[in-house]
């Protein structure tokens, strides 16, 4: 800093506070107080934000652990059971949990747009495939709310859009779920079609609902996180009332944008618009839309049959028992220990033994060695099997940090049995 070039110290009080500063040159202009000022502030910014990143990231890995075992023993369950009100309890303790997991992503998300760190993709999608998997995913809240929810398709509908297809997916989501959540009678409608008379031509889908509505006072407020003006409506329905601040600023983050329109008793109307290049938005969508069938099977989620050795390592006892379960499901042999150290060893002796791992699932965080600790140990011995990292850290940078340690992939607690297969047999098969 440049204060050092001026030999001055700075002075603080007991509460770390700067108060005054003392030096060899005793002539500093007023502007140099107001810099000097102005660079302390800004490292104490940082200093805090750096505090702030660190708090979220450990209390994202403790509160996912927990959470990972409810949902994932809840699934468990409902596997193994047959009798109908034993499976309705089990659904309402994974709606609950999954509930109290988009309520830590919410606050996880706010917190990395508000520090800048927010990661935002962007690639070509297929717009009717998209939008026909948020349709599934939602016509099974819409049964349960009693509302139907119907999809239109205008004849300008763009084949595809140039944006983050986890962020897209996640705005309509919450988009419509909020459409739902907010009709009582009538219905939601998602209508899809391209904004010509602007420049660059736009993708609109709008979220249309005949709701309670929103007094036009309260609109300016609605996208503000934790505003107090849906504060009653937030104890009728529930929410943090996070989820629009974030959809609006992953709009933008991807160049585009969330408007409103709002009657009060007659409904409200969200359109949620990217940008297209001129080319896509003359490319329209002339694919016939999928029947419910034809959803269903595209997304249908099968156990894949993996015939290989698989060493899991994570020390907590609830969370390796849901891993080893759908593992053997799929008809892998799984060996399980409970710490870094453990997983270098078993490796070691499989490979003596002529019979080595094809596969490695490495938590991060364990006693004794570390999962990273293990990593690096493994690969320095000269084993190459695949080995994808299990953390319930879900902060920006992670997935990365955990490759360029030696792992093949990341995969994020909660554990999503079918995906962790999945991905377990698209590394099987590449290798």
């Amino acid at each position: 800093p440049f204060w050092n070039d001026l030999q001055i110290t700075p002075v603080f009080d007991r509460r770390g506070k700067l108060v005054n500063y003392v030096g060899v040159q005793n002539d500093i202009t007023e502007r140099m107080q107001i810099q000097f000022a102005l660079e302390f502030a800004n490292k104490e910014v940082k200093a805090a934000s750096d505090a702030k990143s660190s708090f979220m990231a450990n209390m994202s890995h403790e509160l996912r652990t927990p959470m990972t075992a409810v949902i994932g023993f809840a699934d468990m369950l409902a596997a193994e059971l047959q009798d109908t009100p034993h499976l309705e309890k089990i659904s309402t303790i994974k709606r609950n949990g999954e509930y109290l997991l988009t309520l830590l992503n919410d606050i996880l998300d706010l917190s990395k747009i508000e520090a800048g760190q927010l990661e935002i993709q962007s690639h070509t999608l297929n717009l009717r495939e998209l939008i026909s998997e948020v349709h599934l995913l939602m016509e099974v809240r819409a049964m349960e709310e009693g509302i139907p929810l119907a999809f239109i398709w205008n004849s300008d509908a763009p084949a595809e859009v140039t944006a983050d297809e986890t962020r897209v997916r996640q705005v309509l989501v919450n988009l419509i779920g909020n459409a739902l959540k907010f009709t009582n009678q009538g219905e939601v409608r998602v209508e899809i079609g391209t904004d010509r008379d602007v420049s660059p031509p736009r993708l609109n889908i709008s979220v249309c609902d005949t709701g309670i509505g929103i007094h036009e006072s309260h609109l300016a407020e609605l996208f503000t996180p934790f505003s107090q003006s849906g504060v009653s409506r937030r104890r009728r329905f529930g929410g943090t009332g996070l989820g629009l601040s974030i959809s609006k600023r992953l709009a933008e983050g991807m160049g585009g944008s969330i408007s409103v329109k709002s009657r009060l008793g007659i409904g409200s109307s969200f359109t949620f618009s990217l940008p297209l290049s001129e080319q896509q938005a003359n490319n329209k969508d002339v694919s016939q839309p999928k029947t419910r069938r034809d959803k269903e099977s595209a997304l249908r989620q099968e156990f894949p049959k993996l015939h290989a050795r698989v060493l899991l390592a994570d020390d907590r006892r609830d969370i390796w028992r849901i891993g080893k379960y759908y593992l053997e499901k799929s008809g892998a042999n799984v060996t399980v220990v409970e710490d870094g150290l453990q997983a270098v060893e078993e490796a070691q002796r499989a490979d003596k033994e002529g019979r080595p791992f094809d596969l490695i699932l490495m938590d991060m965080q364990m006693p004794v060695m570390t999962g990273k600790e293990a990593v690096g140990e493994i690969r320095q011995l000269g084993f190459h099997m695949p080995i994808i990292a299990l953390t319930a850290d879900a902060m920006q940078g992670e997935r990365e940090a955990c490759i360029e340690m030696g792992c093949d992939d990341y995969f994020p607690k909660p554990i999503d049995g079918i995906r962790l297969l999945q991905l377990i047999e698209h590394h099987l098969k590449k290798r």
